[in-house]
């Protein structure tokens, strides 16, 4: 079988994502850590990233690309999405 070629990462400083605010609310803070936690130990979200990466996508950091966001309902989704 052979050798599986890994793609170097083609992302400088000037095209990184800003790093993101501070979670202010407690809600914003445990979304922040369970992305965190997800990035780090979860073997399927590693999974995704690394097949990502065997396509050629350079998403930069994972920590960067995946992104804490508030929920309104004045969004796209309205009151159709209620958790």
């Amino acid at each position: 079988m052979g050798r599986l070629m890994r793609r170097r990462s083609t992302t400088t400083t000037d095209d990184a994502a800003p790093a993101p605010a501070e979670p202010e609310t407690a809600a914003e803070r445990r979304c922040c850590r369970l992305r965190d936690a997800a990035l780090s130990r979860n073997v399927r979200v590693r999974f995704l990233f690394d097949e990502i990466a065997k396509l050629g996508c350079d998403v930069g950091s994972p920590f960067g690309f995946v992104r804490c966001a508030s929920v309104e309902r004045s969004g796209p989704l309205g009151d159709k999405m209620v958790g």
